[in-house]
């Protein structure tokens, strides 16, 4: 949703401040609309008519972050990716908007010294410079194509496209309403009326030289709206295939492949419930009548123990750095991880014919979750006494817009935290665990997905993924549908593809320190000996995985493997480094062959864990920057690792954690029209971090409760 606009005297859009417009506080706050409206300013300065792809804040690098105290100046960056549709051509920009007024004066810039940006000296939060003055400074540099200066550095790109942006979506529409032999190609399935037609810009991937990235490409997936409250992804519209330029935005090429019948509208699931034959139930409350026990202060978020800041950017969407617990054995704050976030979100189908053998989705690197983020609702998406957060980016023209409650803090009860009963005497000690809750919902085209980080009292760290939305189905009739081959039968003439979702997170770790090394733990049987004569013993096997290539491993259920990021430095009570745990949940591996195209351009899906050097954002996104027409990965994971065929250590140094899983979906006849909630993820939990058990210091419920206790009032 945009910011509220309105049209002045001149016919220009004016945008007006919403209230309370937060200031930034601390290094990784995510940008303000005041920041967005000023990057883009100076953007359009620098390469006027360019297209926004991206904005978001550029990260400080971790040094300076762990040495920032509150009330420390910072600087304040941009990061901006342009793409210029005139051209074909993809800029990456950073934009500085924390120098001082006093220090306005430009510099000049000559081209032979327009790649080396000068240091300056950090602003304060509270001092951010005036509009005018950035406006002025920038205006002496729009003449050259690569600017550094002290406030931006700008280049270009080459071979690449940027993510797929919404306004393209609504060109594709509108450039297919009215082309010929488009609308001939409908008339075949029975269309007469172009306007029930929605079309998905999907992209092209990467199969022949036809898809080079030069061009920007997209082959839209098509669906058929019967009224305004039906759903267009029930019905698809089979085989039919334009490969469309969007930068020149017409029609290369018009593939029909089929011809099918549209499919009759299933039921209505928005209105299912107005015809139910069973009582609905009756309400179920959630009620703090004291509040919450968190406390949420801009983006700094504490609750019971655990002390963390919330964040955002428009490709990855929730990203929380930061996170620490307290060790009331020590009486301090520990840190666990430094930031986690989602780094990319692969979706691959397997039915071979066209165009659906096209179907890979990077729905982070093409669609970026966070800019398809929703706006939550209490007692829909959060229940009780939940807390949001609005986020700030901007859209295809620069324009600032603001997403409203897109992220969400609510507190859940989780069941039973422990329990013993003393069977002697009958007597009971039992306590209550609750969760906290930080969670985003995404909706990327058909499909939606709840983002959930849970933070226990025992301290563990928990990713649950909420998969939901309606399926991408296929058309089919007469054999196809007989055969099942490549998909389930889920409704008249509807075929549901089988297909897989991965979901690689970066998770930048720092168990009590920076330093860190990684094992890996697998349970064995011993063979009998003297040690095991009644052969029943078997242990737990610790391996340290010493470098980049030793720590590309593979989850194994069936010997209970888990990885463990450990500090060298700092032992427990008991002798053994203290580490924390990566627990896998549910996982599988790709099913397409092992040279498929999809495993070149995201190879990392072959594995489920990759370990690398943290060397300041030196790879930012498992697939890397650009995956959007990919013919190849570059600069993700696999490229770093096997760069130069350097093997990095991975002992006692600043390591980064990629954990990838994957979700296998054989769609059921129950997950149509649409699929109910679908749970997957991994756990983060204390291996040793402790010396024993954390959360023993947990009041007793009142059930259970002894009658002399004096329990002293809660402290937030």
């Amino acid at each position: 949703m945009a910011l509220k606009k309105n049209v002045g005297a001149s016919g220009k859009r004016e945008y007006f401040k919403p209230p309370n417009i937060i200031v930034p506080s601390h290094p990784l706050d995510p940008l303000t609309p005041d920041e967005v409206l000023l990057a883009v300013k100076i953007c359009k300065q620098l390469r006027p008519g360019n297209v926004f792809a991206s904005v978001s804040l550029f990260e400080p690098s971790k040094s300076e972050v762990l040495a920032f105290k509150p009330g420390d100046p910072f600087e304040r960056k941009v990061f901006v990716v342009l793409h210029d549709h005139k051209r074909g051509k993809t800029y990456e920009l950073v934009v500085n908007i924390s120098i001082d007024e006093a220090d306005a004066k430009p510099s000049p810039v000559t081209p032979a010294s327009a790649h080396v940006a000068k240091p300056t000296e950090p602003a304060k939060p509270s001092a951010l410079p005036t509009t005018t003055s950035l406006l002025e400074r920038e205006a002496r540099v729009v003449d050259y194509e690569v600017v550094g200066n002290e406030l931006t550095s700008l280049k270009h790109v080459p071979g690449v496209q940027p993510r797929l942006m919404p306004h393209e979506y609504d060109g594709v529409e509108k450039l297919l309403s009215t082309h010929q032999g488009f609308q001939e190609a409908l008339k075949k399935r029975g269309i007469t009326d172009p306007s029930k037609v929605k079309a998905d810009t999907w992209s092209v991937g990467y199969f022949t030289p036809e898809d080079d990235p030069e061009r920007r490409l997209t082959r839209p997936l098509f669906y058929y709206k019967r009224t305004e409250d039906s759903e267009e992804y029930n019905v698809p519209i089979e085989g039919l295939s334009p490969l469309i330029d969007l930068n020149k935005l017409e029609v290369i090429q018009l593939d029909d492949y089929r011809v099918h019948v549209l499919p009759p509208d299933p039921t209505n699931y928005k209105k299912a419930y107005l015809h139910s034959k069973i009582p609905q139930l009756l309400p179920l409350k959630f009620y703090q009548p004291e509040g919450p026990s968190f406390r949420l202060d801009g983006y700094h978020l504490i609750w019971q123990k655990w002390d963390m800041r919330l964040g955002f950017s428009p490709r990855e969407g929730l990203i929380i750095s930061l996170i620490n617990f307290y060790d009331t054995t020590i009486g301090r704050s520990r840190p666990i991880m430094y930031r986690a976030s989602l780094s990319e979100m692969v979706v691959p189908y397997g039915n071979p014919s066209a165009p659906h053998f096209r179907k890979n989705a990077f729905d982070v690197g093409e669609d970026s979750i966070g800019e398809n983020l929703n706006s939550l609702q209490r007692d829909c998406d959060c229940i009780g006494e939940a807390a949001f957060l609005d986020v700030h980016l901007a859209d295809g023209d620069g324009d600032p817009v603001t997403i409203p409650n897109a992220i969400c803090v609510h507190e859940e009860d989780a069941g039973i935290l422990w329990k013993h009963t003393d069977f002697r005497t009958d007597r009971p000690e039992v306590r209550r665990s609750r969760r906290l809750v930080v969670s985003t919902f995404t909706t990327v085209a058909n499909y939606d997905y709840g983002l959930n980080w849970n933070f226990y009292m025992d301290g563990t760290i928990e990713f649950e993924a909420c998969l939901t939305g309606i399926l991408s189905a296929k058309v089919v009739s007469g054999s196809e549908a007989a055969s099942g081959s490549f998909g389930t039968t889920i409704a008249e003439n509807i075929s549901g593809t089988y297909h897989q979702h991965f979901f690689a997170f970066r998770l930048d770790m720092m168990v009590d320190g920076v330093n860190n090394s990684v094992h890996e733990v697998n349970s064995e049987t011993q063979h009998p000996s003297d040690l095991n004569p009644h052969k029943n013993a078997w242990i737990a096997r610790k391996t340290q995985l010493k470098t980049e290539k030793e720590a590309i491993r593979v989850v194994n259920p069936l010997n209970g493997r888990y990885w463990t990021i450990d500090n060298p430095a700092i032992h427990n009570k008991w002798g053994n480094t203290v580490a924390y745990k990566l627990e896998p949940g549910e996982n599988v591996l790709p099913l397409c062959h092992p040279t498929a195209q999809i495993l070149k351009r995201a190879p990392f899906l072959e594995k489920h864990l990759w370990v690398t050097r943290n060397e300041d954002y030196a790879v930012k996104y498992i697939a890397g920057d650009y995956p959007n027409q990919s013919k190849v990965e570059k600069g993700g994971i696999v490229s770093w690792i096997n760069e130069e065929g350097e093997d990095r250590s991975l002992d006692n140094t600043d390591l980064v954690v990629w954990y990838n899983f994957g979700v296998h979906h054989i769609p059921r006849p129950e997950d149509w029209p649409i699929m109910p909630a679908i749970r997957a993820g991994f756990k983060l939990r204390p291996n040793g971090f402790f010396d024993e058990n954390p959360c023993m210091d947990v009041q007793p419920p009142p059930c259970n409760m002894p009658d002399e206790a004096s329990i002293p009032p809660a402290k937030l």
